[in-house]
C-alpha cells in the first residue's frame, strides 16, 4: 500500500515538473514582440509593404529566395524582376525580439498594348565608366568602404546622374532595374543588397537621393552615393549593367 502511494506521488511530481516546464517555454514564446507585415501590394514587379523598422523581409516563389534584405524605415519597395501574372509570392519579416510575420500576395500585372517609339541606344562606356540609357546617364566615379547601422560594412560609389528625359526619375528604383552587384566567394557568387548609407557618416547627406528614393527632375544632375551591403571584406565587387528596358547586358565594372 505505501509503494502505491509513493509511485503516485512521484508521478504527480514529474507531472507538475513538465507543466512548470512547459508554461515556462510558452511564456517565453509569448514575451515577443507583434511583428507588422501590412498593406503589401506586388504591382507590375514592384513590391511595397509596410514591417517594423529593421526588419529583414525575405521574398520567395515557390522554395527560391528572390530577394533578401534589412530594411531602414517601415515602409519597403523592391522591384523584382521576371515576375509574372498571378504568381504566388511570399514574404517574411523577421527581427530580434519580434515574431516572425509572413504574408503571400499574388502578382499583378497590367495588361497595356502600346505602340514603343524608336529607342535610344544604351551601352557602358569603358572609357569613362559611364552607362547610357533611356532614362539618363551615370558615371561611377570614387568608392568607399564604411560600416552601416546594422554593423555590416557598406561599399559606396559614387555617382553623378543627368536626368536626359522628359520626366522625373527616381533615381533609386533606376539604379535597382539596372545593375546587379556581386561577391566571388569561393565558389559561389552571392549577390548584394542594397544598403543605407549610416547616420553618422559624412556622406549621409549626399546619399539621400538614392536613400529617400527621391526623384531627378527632367536636365538637372546630381551626385549621389550607391550603397550595398558587402559579404566579403576581400573579395572583388562586380557591378553588372543591364538596360531597364528588356534586361539586355550592357556590360560590367569590377573594383579590387
Amino acid at each position: 500500500m505505501n509503494k502505491i502511494a509513493l509511485t503516485s506521488v512521484t508521478l504527480l511530481s514529474v507531472l507538475a515538473g513538465t507543466t512548470v516546464t512547459n508554461n515556462t517555454a510558452l511564456a517565453k514564446k509569448h514575451s515577443l514582440k507583434h511583428q507588422t507585415l501590412s498593406s503589401v501590394v506586388l504591382k507590375d514587379g514592384k513590391l511595397s509593404g509596410i514591417a517594423k523598422t529593421g526588419s529583414k523581409i525575405t521574398i520567395y516563389h515557390g522554395k527560391k529566395i528572390l530577394k533578401s534584405s534589412s530594411i531602414k524605415t517601415s515602409h519597403f519597395t523592391f522591384k523584382l524582376k521576371g515576375i509574372k501574372k498571378n504568381w504566388k509570392i511570399k514574404l517574411t519579416a523577421t527581427k530580434k525580439g519580434y515574431a516572425k510575420a509572413s504574408k503571400t500576395v499574388t502578382a499583378r500585372v497590367t495588361d497595356t498594348v502600346t505602340i514603343q517609339p524608336k529607342r535610344k541606344k544604351e551601352y557602358f562606356s569603358d572609357s569613362t565608366d559611364t552607362l547610357v540609357l533611356k532614362q539618363g546617364k551615370i558615371t561611377f566615379g570614387e568608392t568607399a568602404i564604411e560600416p552601416s547601422d546594422f554593423n555590416d560594412d557598406n561599399f559606396l560609389v559614387f555617382i553623378r546622374y543627368t536626368n536626359t528625359t522628359s520626366e522625373k526619375v527616381d533615381l533609386s528604383l533606376l539604379l535597382i532595374e539596372c545593375i546587379d552587384a556581386t561577391q566571388n566567394v569561393g565558389s559561389v557568387t552571392k549577390t548584394l543588397s542594397e544598403g543605407w548609407v549610416a547616420d553618422d557618416s559624412a556622406y549621409y547627406d549626399a546619399a539621400q537621393i538614392v536613400d529617400d528614393s527621391e526623384y531627378v527632375n527632367p536636365g538637372e544632375t546630381v551626385t549621389t552615393v550607391a550603397t550595398w551591403e558587402l559579404v566579403s571584406d576581400t573579395a572583388p565587387i562586380e557591378l553588372s549593367f543591364s538596360s531597364p528596358e528588356n534586361y539586355n547586358n550592357l556590360g560590367a565594372l569590377i573594383y579590387e
